[in-house]
């Protein structure tokens, strides 16, 4: 049996680091919802000129991308911020593989309501879901025996169409994300979707 070293003494980092993460994803969105990630991309890279951009206070703005700095979302020389590569490319709205409208469903006041019920939720074994025809495995329920092991599904649409993005995502359980624009209705067509069932026009993200 190992004796327990200096390098593998049981440490509580990850459990403080996973019970603190509510924070890391508030404060991306936020900075997602403000647009900071695209000023920065287009050269606002001061906190006072930041916010003017983004219509914030100084300081909050200040706070914001300090911490987002510590998190590896950006880089701080002096007073100036910069993108990392891994934010121009996917969180910059200039980029052809922004990926900010993620945020507004899985950081949505809805879907953590979902979590808020998780010990609950896995008490009865999940929700009902289920795929159609165009689904791979083909149709079928996610429930079964009353627990959800058949799959699962999530729905990711802008918050606002053209302002915070086009693109509706859709991820199943394979791991493919399909991506579609549905258009100035994509509110009301989202809503309408009860199945993962990626028909034509639903290609996969790049």
């Amino acid at each position: 049996m190992a004796t327990p070293t200096q390098s593998t003494r049981p440490s509580p980092e990850r459990i403080f680091g996973v019970l603190n993460a509510f924070q890391s994803s508030a404060a991306l969105k936020t900075a997602i919802e403000l647009g900071i990630f695209t000023a920065i991309a287009e050269g606002v890279d001061r906190a006072s000129v930041i916010a003017l951009r983004v219509n914030a206070a100084e300081r909050g703005v200040r706070i914001l991308c300090d911490y987002l700095t510590i998190h590896g979302f950006l880089i701080k020389a002096d007073d100036r911020y910069v993108l990392t590569q891994e934010s121009a490319i996917f969180l910059s709205r200039h980029s052809p593989a922004y990926m900010g409208t993620l945020a507004d469903f899985l950081v949505s006041e809805a879907h953590k309501r979902n979590f808020d019920a998780l010990t609950e939720t896995v008490r009865k074994g999940g929700t009902a879901v289920a795929q159609g025809d165009n689904a791979k495995g083909g149709a079928k329920n996610y429930i079964v025996n009353g627990t959800m092991t058949g799959g699962f599904a999530i729905l990711a649409t802008p918050v606002k169409y053209q302002d915070s993005g086009i693109m509706t995502f859709f991820l199943g359980r394979e791991g493919v994300v399909y991506q579609k624009d549905l258009g100035k209705d994509t509110s009301a067509l989202a809503a309408s979707i009860k199945e993962y069932n990626p028909t034509e026009g639903w290609k996969p993200a790049e």
